[in-house]
């Protein structure tokens, strides 16, 4: 299950960022300061029913461990406006890398690690930057990535940082709200617990061995979205507290150029982007263009990961009542609908289908079946989901029997065992989807809504 954030914004805090936008300039500050996540967790973003871009968090929260990855290792470079060096742990810090080019923290109180940001104030909601990515990662997963953020206001509950990829970067408005509405790539929500304000801080994150990872563009033009705020789990409730740290790449950096233009929620921070939030980071400064101060790295295991939508879809039990196979393909607002028809016994399921797919890993090392969906009439029922294995004949259940609600949800399973045995012959796999009535129902026919089902494979 995946958990929606809610978000609570005071006005005054509105109207003074949207005054304030007006006469800010971006300033240097140095002194970052060090932080890891205590938990992590896969996430997924979307458009609400309240118009809101929020994120949810699927699954479980993964208590975090560093890894021992280090810079010392092969850490090849995806996209990089972090510039991080050895910060003498064998992990990164802030600050100026030789191969890139002349410094250019080189002014009186500067330090290697100086970065750009708005001043000590100011807070914002959402930020989605273009993502230039080198030639070699394009496809890759990223398993070690680099953030830094300034915090205006304290983080009294739990200071998240939600980052995500998109495989584009629409520059109007409409493009972009649609880009991130089931399109972005899911990400990851890191999660540092109660952190004071005032504090420039970056995180290093090795999720080597964690089970997550950033999927690198696999052709687009590549996008980034990143949020910074104060999470109160027991109300659901988001607070915008701080902002993007800021930096750029100089002529040596191995990362494309930026375009220098990033959308901000600013005006008003309500959550969505809106017409007049595209600003223009060109700023004169060194580096120039400014972008969002991340970096996301790779190893060299050379693997990535695709995204599957069925090719056929075929219901066994049920009745189809809109939508088609196209509707399971992403989180789109095309909807397939299933309803109750004949049910063979009262213990079958009311709803059975099956889903074809081809890949093209043979030999995979990761499979996960991503299932979003929710009920259309209130009533007690269990959803669940099966990959086909080929060698035994037989669908192994991969997403365990889990309460289906009136709200969007994403239920995900992981495969285990032998996953070669998941292939089948010309690279063929199949999924099962099944409902469950447990339960009273308001209705005698009650339908289903599926807005998507997925495979990500990795090899």
């Amino acid at each position: 299950m995946r958990h929606s954030l809610k978000i609570l914004i005071a006005c005054a805090m509105i109207a003074s960022s949207v005054a304030a936008m007006a006469q800010k300039s971006a300033k240097l500050i140095h002194g970052g300061i060090g932080v890891q996540p205590i938990q992590i967790a896969k996430a997924v973003v979307h458009v609400g029913t309240d118009g809101k871009l929020h994120y949810e968090r699927v699954g479980n929260w993964i208590p975090y461990s560093k890894g021992n990855v280090g810079i010392q290792e092969s850490m090849n470079v995806a996209h990089d406006t972090f510039e991080g060096v050895d910060d003498g742990s064998g992990g990164l810090m802030p600050g100026e890398i030789a191969a890139y080019g002349a410094p250019c923290n080189t002014g009186v109180g500067q330090t290697p690690d100086s970065r750009w940001f708005f001043g000590p104030t100011w807070t914002q909601g959402w930020s989605y930057d273009d993502m230039p990515y080198t030639a070699a990662s394009k496809g890759k997963q990223s398993d070690h990535v680099a953030v830094a953020w300034y915090q205006a206001n304290s983080a009294v509950y739990d200071l998240q940082v939600a980052v995500f990829t998109t495989e584009d970067f629409p520059q109007d408005t409409a493009g972009a709200n649609a880009e991130l509405n089931g399109g972005a790539y899911p990400g990851i929500v890191f999660s540092f617990g109660p952190l004071a304000a005032g504090g420039y801080y970056y995180s290093d994150i090795d999720l080597s061995g964690q089970g997550l990872t950033f999927q690198i563009p696999n052709g687009g033009q590549g996008g980034v979205l990143q949020s910074v705020g104060d999470v109160d789990s027991n109300t659901n409730t988001l607070y915008i507290v701080g902002q993007p740290m800021l930096w750029g790449m100089k002529s040596g950096n191995p990362t494309p150029q930026q375009i220098g233009a990033i959308w901000t929620d600013y005006n008003p921070s309500d959550l969505i982007f809106e017409d007049g939030e595209l600003l223009d980071y060109t700023y004169g400064v060194c580096p120039d263009p400014l972008g969002l101060m991340i970096g996301f790295y790779y190893p060299d295991s050379g693997t990535t990961t695709e995204t599957l939508a069925p090719t056929t879809n075929t219901i066994n039990l049920g009745k189809l009542t809109a939508g088609d196979v196209t509707s399971l393909k992403a989180d789109d607002g095309n909807v397939m609908t299933v309803c109750k028809f004949i049910v063979p016994s009262q213990t079958s399921p009311i709803i059975r289908m099956t889903q074809a797919y081809t890949t093209t890993k043979s030999n995979p090392t990761n499979i996960e079946l991503d299932v979003r969906a929710k009920l259309v009439n209130a009533g007690a029922f269990k959803i669940r989901g099966f990959l086909h294995n080929y060698t035994s004949l037989s669908d192994v259940q991969v997403i365990v029997d889990t309460t289906l609600t009136l709200s969007y949800a994403t239920y995900t399973g992981t495969a285990s065992g032998t996953l070669t045995d998941y292939v089948g012959a010309s690279n063929a796999m199949q999924t099962k989807i099944e409902v469950q009535q447990t339960g009273p129902s308001t209705v005698t026919a009650p339908c289903v809504n599926f807005e998507l089902v997925n495979l990500m494979v990795t090899g």
